[in-house]
């Protein structure tokens, strides 16, 4: 029997090699040398043997006659060439002549010695109706010997367990002796035989099941082959092989490549699924048709699968089909397969899903259905009992995919557990995909949470519901509220630098390991499943893509802290807590704390340190402990309470720098820095809360607070100096405020304060000057909530020179001016904390300064400046030099010092203080006011230089000076207008010259107290003379009450005599008779009274109106027993110096007295 080997070539050669170079056509199965060297040692025939022995037998006689030839040849000595050729030919002759005596035995053993094998078998487009495909094959055939030769195109029949199950068409094939020889047969119809095919049936369930299957070809074979170039065919030779085919051997390499439930509707599980086939043939199947698997569980039944159209291209050496080169690079075939699940056993079902969503590798077979396995009959029954065996490994896709807090309060337990209330979002990946619901109901995780490379803990949230809505389709976010257990190692260790971190930064990753039991109500399945072991892994790099940490966001360092409200309600009490004095301030403060992170933190008690900006300790404060604060997600609003009582030197400084910006309204950077949880006996929450900071922007007082208010000026100073300076001194008291959140107690005392202010006119808004005063410059008086400062001379820099030229013009000529202080004061104040020196802290405060309103009552507008005296000292042509005594009342609370002030005098006109002569001027060379704060301060100022100066605009201007004068000589009170030079000449202060160019005053001017003709003495006229009765001789006494002699010039005076005396004295005359007696005198006079002295003037006559008149008479008689009265109107011709005046005069109640020989008294006594 011929010995066929199985060829396992690659398929890349060809079958056969046609002629393999060969000229000449045919198979060459014997040589002439092998042919005569057989025929020699008589083989030859049916039984000759032309392989092995006789083959070698006949190489060795070859051997023999050479070597006799050559033998020969030596003998002879001589060899031709045409002896060498007559031998070949020869020989030539007898090997084709043996070649066609034993070409059958030949070829019958060239095919019989052959070996034939398929390196490739395909089978594709099977027929549904009946058991036909097309089939393609690729064959190698070996040992062929001892000639080249074709074996010719025949029918062969399939033959399996010796039925015939059809016929295949083989090509001719040409074949080399001593090689492989590979050849393609043809796609062509094989067709099963109608009465084989329960035989096929066995035949395609052997070729799945096991390793190999021996099958026959038979038919007959005609060869053909050559020698020397002469061609010859050998017909009918029977063929027949037995050949091992290399089979699928029951496929027990599966694979499983994809794994997918996603394409789930809500009715149905569907499963779509891809398994790598590893085929161990060299066949080749394109189209198996549908194949139908039970997907199985054990023994569990969980659904059917269909492989639609499968097809088991890829042979041994073939390389696996694209997804699956993972598992080998040749080989492998993905045979897609499709369905639904619809488990029996619910529990089983629960377990295998649990197993795959947790990540577990499970073993899981697909089994051929029966009885209807395939959707080809050829291959249905064929396919019974075949179990594909596979690992169904876990999914590699999460379930849970991320989680983020959406809020998480954390409440202490003790010092190893704490109890998380919480709401987190949990982002889920439905196997089933987007179209088949989960409705998840109960959730129970047990998770170790990490931070920084510790465990903070292990929470277990026990079984907990999940309220709807809880539908997850495809990737969905599930909010599931839960209550957790905390179990903390090492006391909390690692949740404090958690804690601390969350509390500091803006956001932190933690990792959680562990998983969750979840119950989830599917309704593709009808039932409710139990998943067990859900792994929660974040996060997690060995997934794709890499899921990422759970971030959580931090507080941030809980940086929008705001105070919404606070006070400083008193003084802690003298020796709390063992302080003596000035213990503290009792305070309390509500802030709003947004917490932006979602995770809280129950604290209950919350005790620290307020601190200012840079850090320096205030006082203390803390929650109520019976409010239990807990730190929540979002806004919170905190209340605590507590002292500021800053200690030590450097604190109290602090503090007097807070309260300064404080009333200066100046937010300022306040943090309570956290101490401790109060009494609590965890540990790690004390640890949590020493660090925590709450910074906020302390508000100011308020932008309507003012520091100073109700400021009055009690009394000022004002000096405007000659270099062009103010200077300025004053006492002013103002109501000390405290913002309304502070109670007023808080202050103990005021002893100084400093101050900078500006002066601001408030009609103008003109900053007119500024005021600096160190602290120790203003000693202050405090008084129930008063303070009275008082500071001495200071300069007041202009800041607006016109500005304050308008204000002094305005305090000049008007009663009051509203001004405004605007600066800062520092007060040094004994406080309920401690000493604190205050630095500028803002008022700003409306105040009156009460103005000179032009010297004249600003009630009654009665002059306020009266001249008392007045003294001649001089004259000078048109000039009469005067010293006056004046009274000033004050009608201000400002002191002036002014310097040289000279204002003109003006006859006065009642309705229009612009009108009138100019008859002088006055000048105060030291212009300086008392003032008080009841605003009627007298200054009195003596022997004021003063100069009446002839007018000489014109007949009226030189008899209101006559006018004057003749009221001053009469003494009679009159009023004279005071005004400033139009100029400002008046004053060499260029701040005061508008205000004395504006001023109009007046002031009273008094009439000469006493009458110049002191009295008369009459004598007796000579009654011989010619009208010596109408001419009667007087005596004058003349007084000069001034400084400077006076020299009477002229007089004609009537004498009026006293009618009705006032009371017996007759000193005072009541009613004067209406016509005069006669006038004094019509001589002339030139006397000259001494300065402070009487003088007796010469004896001049009275020209009588006429004799013994009734007046007269009653005068003379009066005069002769003793004295009477007269009075004289007229005018008088006075010189002071070269200043000459002609004045009308008017003497009253002049004594007169009669001298005559004889009478009983004497005129000069009186």
């Amino acid at each position: 029997m011929l010995d066929i080997k199985e060829m396992e070539g690659d398929g890349s050669q060809p079958l056969l090699s046609g002629q393999n170079g060969s000229s000449t056509p045919g198979m060459n199965f014997m040589t002439p040398a092998h042919f005569l060297s057989d025929f020699a040692a008589g083989g030859g025939g049916d039984d000759a043997d032309l392989g092995g022995e006789g083959e070698d037998k006949g190489r060795e006689s070859l051997s023999v006659a050479s070597e006799a030839a050559g033998q020969a040849k030596g003998r002879k000595g001589c060899v031709s060439k045409l002896c060498v050729l007559a031998t070949v030919g020869v020989l030539a002759v007898l090997g084709v002549v043996g070649f066609f005596l034993g070409g059958p035995s030949i070829a019958a053993s060239e095919l019989n010695g052959s070996s034939v094998a398929f390196t490739r078998l395909t089978m594709s487009d099977p027929s549904a109706d009946d058991y036909s495909f097309e089939v393609q094959a690729d064959v190698v055939i070996s040992d062929v010997s001892p000639l080249d030769g074709t074996i010719g195109e025949m029918a062969v029949d399939l033959i399996y367990k010796g039925t015939k199950l059809g016929r295949l068409q083989m090509p001719a094939i040409d074949v080399k002796a001593g090689q492989d020889n590979y050849k393609s047969v043809d796609s062509q119809r094989f067709v099963v035989e109608e009465d084989a095919r329960d035989v096929w049936d066995e035949f395609s369930n052997a070729m799945l099941m096991e390793g190999t299957v021996d099958w026959t070809l038979e038919g007959t074979a005609s060869v053909t082959s050559s020698v020397l170039g002469i061609s010859m065919t050998f017909d009918n030779l029977d063929f027949h092989k037995e050949i091992p085919l290399t089979c699928f051997d029951g496929l027990d390499d599966v694979q499983m490549s994809v794994f997918d439930l996603t394409q789930s509707t809500p009715d149905q599980i569907l499963v779509e699924m891809s398994v790598c086939l590893k085929n161990p043939s060299d066949i080749s199947i394109s189209d198996l048709g549908d194949m139908y698997f039970g997907v199985y569980y054990g023994e569990s039944y969980m659904g059917n699968v269909t492989a639609a159209s499968a097809k088991v291209e890829v042979t041994k050496d073939d390389a696996s089909s694209v997804g699956c080169e993972q598992f080998g690079a040749t080989g492998y075939n993905l045979i897609p397969m499709f369905g639904n699940l619809e488990p029996s056993d619910h529990d089983a079902a629960d377990e295998l899903m649990s197993r795959y969503l947790s990540g577990q590798d499970t073993a899981v077979s697909a089994k051929a259905l029966s009885p209807v396995a395939d959707s080809l009959p050829m291959f249905n029954q064929g396919m019974q009992g075949l179990s594909l065996d596979t690992t169904l490994n876990g999914d590699e896709t999460p379930l849970i995919v991320g989680i983020e807090f959406k809020s998480a309060t954390i409440s202490p337990v003790n010092n190893d557990a704490l109890n998380m209330a919480m709401v987190a979002d949990v982002s889920m990946q439905n196997p089933l995909g987007p179209e088949s619901p989960l409705y998840i109901t109960e959730v129970n995780m047990v998770v170790d949470m990490s931070y920084a490379g510790a465990t903070v803990g292990t929470a277990k949230t026990f079984d907990t519901n999940v309220p709807e809505p809880n539908e997850v389709k495809g990737n969905s976010v599930l909010t599931v509220p839960a209550f957790a257990l905390l179990e903390l190692p090492d006391k909390g260790a690692a949740l404090t630098k958690f804690a601390k971190d969350l509390i500091n930064l803006d956001s932190l990753d933690t990792g959680l390991l562990g998983d969750t039991s979840t119950v989830a109500y599917c309704p593709a399945l009808g039932y409710s499943m139990n998943i067990a072991g859900v792994p929660i892994v974040l996060p997690n790099e060995d997934t794709a893509p890499p899921l990422p940490p759970v971030t959580v966001q931090g507080m941030g360092g809980l940086k929008d802290v705001s105070i919404l409200s606070y006070s400083i309600s008193g003084v802690v009490p003298d020796g709390t807590d063992g302080c003596t004095e000035m213990c503290g301030l009792v305070m309390g403060v509500t802030a709003r704390v947004n917490n932006p992170s979602p995770f809280g933190l129950e604290i209950g008690t919350l005790n620290g340190e307020l601190r200012d900006g840079n850090g320096v300790t205030l006082g203390t404060v803390g929650t109520d402990p019976a409010t239990n604060f807990v730190l929540s997600p979002g806004i919170n609003n905190v209340t605590m309470t507590g002292k500021m009582s800053p200690q030590g030197d450097d604190a109290i400084l602090a503090a007097a720098d807070f309260m300064s910006a404080y009333m200066n309204n100046s937010a300022q950077v306040t943090t309570v820095y956290g101490t401790d949880a109060g009494d609590t006996t965890v540990s790690w929450l004390n640890d949590i809360v020493n660090g925590v900071e709450l910074s906020a922007l302390f508000p100011g007082a308020g932008d309507d607070f003012e520091a100073l208010t109700e400021i009055d000026i009690k009394s000022m100073d004002m000096e405007l100096t000659a270099d062009g300076r103010v200077r300025a001194a004053s006492t002013v008291r103002a109501r000390l405020n405290v913002p309304p959140e502070v109670d007023q107690s808080i202050i103990l005392d005021v002893d100084f304060s400093g101050m900078k202010f500006d002066l601001i006119d408030v009609d103008s808004l003109s900053h007119l000057g500024r005021i600096e005063l160190e602290v120790a410059d203003v000693p202050v008086i405090y008084e129930d909530g008063y303070i009275t400062a008082t500071f001495d001379k200071t300069d007041l820099v202009i800041k607006d020179f016109e500005g304050m030229q308008k204000c002094v013009k305005d305090l000049m000529v008007g009663p009051s001016k509203n001004v405004l202080m605007k600066g800062t004061a520092s007060p040094h104040v004994k406080t309920g904390m401690g000493v604190l020196q205050l630095s500028e802290v803002p008022f700003e405060g409306q105040t009156i300064m009460y103005g000179y309103n032009n010297l004249l009552d600003p009630v009654s507008g009665d002059p306020e400046m009266k001249i008392t005296k007045i003294d001649i000292a001089s004259g000078e042509t048109g000039k009469l030099n005067m010293l006056i005594d004046v009274e000033v009342i004050n009608p201000s609370n400002v002191k002036p010092e002014l310097g040289a002030v000279t204002m003109e005098l003006w006859t006065y006109n009642e309705t229009d203080a612009d009108s009138g002569f100019k008859i002088g001027e006055v000048t105060v060379e030291d212009f300086i006011l008392d003032a008080n704060e009841d605003k009627n301060a007298v200054t009195t100022f003596k022997a004021v230089p003063a100069t009446y100066i002839t007018p000489t605009d014109g007949k009226k201007s030189e008899d209101a000076g006559s006018l004057f004068l003749s009221n001053f000589v009469s003494g009679i009170n009159q009023t004279a207008a005071l005004r400033g030079a139009a100029d400002g000449s008046g004053t060499d202060r260029d701040l005061l010259k508008p205000a004395l160019a504006a001023m109009r005053s007046s002031s009273d001017v008094p009439g000469l107290v006493g009458n110049l003709l002191r009295r008369s003495t009459m004598h007796l006229p000579n009654p011989f003379g010619h009208d010596s009765l109408y001419n009667l001789p007087t005596d004058l006494y003349v007084y000069n009450p001034f400084s400077a002699d006076m020299t009477m010039t002229s007089s004609h005076c009537d004498i009026y005599p006293c009618k009705e005396y006032a009371d017996d004295s007759y000193t005072k005359c009541k009613t004067w008779y209406e016509e005069s007696a006669g006038y004094y005198t019509p001589d002339a006079l030139d006397e000259t009274v001494k300065a402070g002295e009487t003088k007796k003037l010469d004896t001049k006559e009275v020209k009588l109106n006429s004799i013994l008149s009734r007046e007269m008479i009653q005068t003379l008689f009066s005069s002769a027993g003793g004295g009477a009265l007269i009075k004289l109107n007229g005018t008088m011709g006075v010189s002071v110096g070269d200043f000459h005046m002609d004045v009308y005069v008017a003497e009253h109640d002049v004594p007169i007295c009669l001298a005559y020989a004889g009478s009983l008294h004497d005129c000069d006594a009186r």
